[in-house]
């Protein structure tokens, strides 16, 4: 394969027809993704180069305009990139189905360039790829649909044996392959295979992972026994589904408990009990009030509302025939853990909790706690951090009444000018004053102290949501005093709030992350087996 210098390059753009001259070398033609790894976050490119060349940047929501200098051969490339949010110019070389160069950027220097040549598929293709396949007892492996743009359908592929999460793109229509991060996809790491066996009635996958040889693993019959209910709390309208194993009941039941923020089902944060149905436990999901298909405000709501949410489901499962009703126990995320306890305390239904990175200190020490540590992530200074987090002192204060809304809209409007305002409640911001009103004062300690059921309380080192030593400490002492033997506290190690691996900064971003913990999913299974009767072991 012949090399260009960038000197070659230059000579040749100016000494050979531009592509709307001459036909597109057919080794170039077709669609092109990479990961960029840009400041603050990396992003994902895309180039499509065919009769026109579309160039696009996912997470600034940039869309190029054809660029207006641009050299395409077999084996080389060089385009510009023209934006008012970001320029540059590309260069690179084409081996096969691989580009490699560089991006010279006016705002960032130069930045390397590593593309795979894909192949765009419809969503009529992924009928068969989609579900849940076991490569061996207890190595599951579930394949989603990812929506990244409407023609380019990924696949999302969650192992819960070692916890990696990608996105897989479309090498073709029966293979797909993933890279080392989770929106990421140089260098290869991970390959799904369609496996032609045309006298099975089972539809078979290969999984390739450069750490381990291929494995063969066969889609696990659908979960079709699903009952959609609707309970009541007062006036608000509650919608949930329960999902029973492929088996005969009645099962054990864990009920998935939503997090802070707009929650739904079928969400990504299920994933911590979407496969329970395959190992003989039935789950509960449901729209958190004021989401999906539940009514009321959750804005104008209080932890008590949500746990009065939480208890009605509970009351109605127990009355559910095809559940035990000596086995229901929870599993939630984050707020959560301000929840379920409440909810807990005030019914004898529930017989274990499973704690995700659950606060246990009060709603306010936590919010200036979140502030201070997301602040730092994101290279703030002290300085600022102190000021932000005397801010958010005022706003408490003033919610206390010790401070009087002259005081508190005098520092609200020095707000819009702070740097940091992004990381606090402004006072103009309503509908939070409000939750915040109804909330901050907000201790789970009462509530822990009244319940005497197993917990299984889980935290990540890196979490820079909440302190994982001090919330793991308290929760520490909660487990001494109720002194259930098989209650546990689980530190893991490198893992962010939602127990995942690879984040750097304050936000959540798919192309820093790797997956999940390789020690969360098989923790959770083994103790909610033991919970629910399941194992002895």
């Amino acid at each position: 394969m012949k090399k260009y210098s960038l000197l070659s390059i230059f000579v040749l753009l100016f000494t050979y027809p531009l592509l709307g001259q001459s036909p597109l070398p057919e080794a170039v033609k077709g669609s092109w993704v990479g990961t960029l790894p840009l400041k603050p976050y990396p992003d994902l490119f895309r180039m499509d180069l065919d009769s026109l060349i579309q160039l696009k940047l996912y997470y600034k929501q940039i869309q190029f305009d054809a660029p207006k200098k641009f050299y395409l051969t077999e084996d080389s490339i060089y385009l510009t990139l023209d934006h008012h949010g970001f320029k540059g110019k590309l260069y690179g070389q084409i081996w096969g189905d691989h580009i490699q160069g560089k991006i010279q950027t006016e705002s960032q220097g130069e930045i390397p360039l590593n593309m795979i040549k894909i192949e765009p598929q419809g969503l009529e293709s992924l009928a068969n790829l989609l579900g849940y396949f076991e490569f061996e007892p207890g190595h599951i492996v579930q394949i989603a649909p990812f929506m990244v743009d409407f023609d380019l359908t990924p696949i999302s592929i969650l192992d819960y044996k070692t916890g990696k999460q990608r996105i897989a793109f479309p090498r073709n229509e029966k293979s797909y392959v993933a890279g080392k991060k989770m929106l990421g996809i140089y260098p290869p790491e991970i390959e799904v295979t369609v496996v032609e066996e045309p006298r099975s009635e089972f539809f078979t996958i290969s999984l390739a992972d450069a750490n381990q040889p291929p494995v063969n693993g066969r889609r696990l019959a659908d979960l079709l026994n699903q009952e959609d209910i609707l309970v009541h709390n007062q006036t608000i309208e509650l919608h949930g589904t329960i999902t029973y194993p492929n088996t005969t009941g009645p099962y054990p039941l864990v009920i998935f408990v939503p997090g802070a923020g707009m929650q739904y089902r079928g969400n990504m944060l299920d994933d911590y009990i979407r496969i329970l149905p395959y190992m003989g436990i039935a789950t509960l999901v449901y729209d958190k009030r004021g989401c999906g298909f539940s009514s009321g405000s959750l804005t104008g709501s209080s932890i008590q509302d949500l746990a009065n949410d939480l208890t009605a489901f509970i009351e109605h499962a127990a009355q559910n025939k095809n559940i035990d009703p000596q086995h229901i126990g929870l599993v939630g995320l984050d707020q959560a853990g301000y929840v379920m306890p409440v909810s807990a305390s005030q019914t004898d239904k529930i017989a274990f909790m499973v704690s995700l990175s659950g606060p246990t200190v009060s709603m306010m020490e936590q919010e200036l706690t979140a502030c201070a540590q997301r602040m730092a992530a994101d290279g703030y200074t002290t300085q600022d951090i102190r000021a932000a987090q005397a801010y958010t002192q005022t706003l408490f204060r003033y919610l206390e009444g010790e401070v009087d809304s002259t005081e508190m809209v005098k520092a609200s409007k020095k707000l819009h000018s702070e740097p940091w305002k992004q990381f606090v409640t402004s006072f103009d911001n309503k509908e939070y004053v409000e939750w915040w009103r109804k909330n901050y004062a907000f201790s789970p300690e009462t509530y822990l102290n009244e319940i005497d059921i197993p917990i299984l309380a889980i935290y990540g080192e890196q979490d820079i949501l909440l302190s994982a030593e001090e919330n793991s400490q308290k929760m520490r002492t909660h487990i001494d005093r109720s002194d259930i033997s098989t209650s546990r506290i689980v530190l893991l190690p490198e893992a962010n709030h939602l127990l995942m691996l690879g984040e750097t900064r304050g936000d959540f971003q798919f192309s820093e992350i790797t997956g999940y913990s390789p020690e969360l999913f098989q923790t959770i299974f083994l103790w909610l087996r033991k919970q629910t009767g399941l194992t002895s072991n």
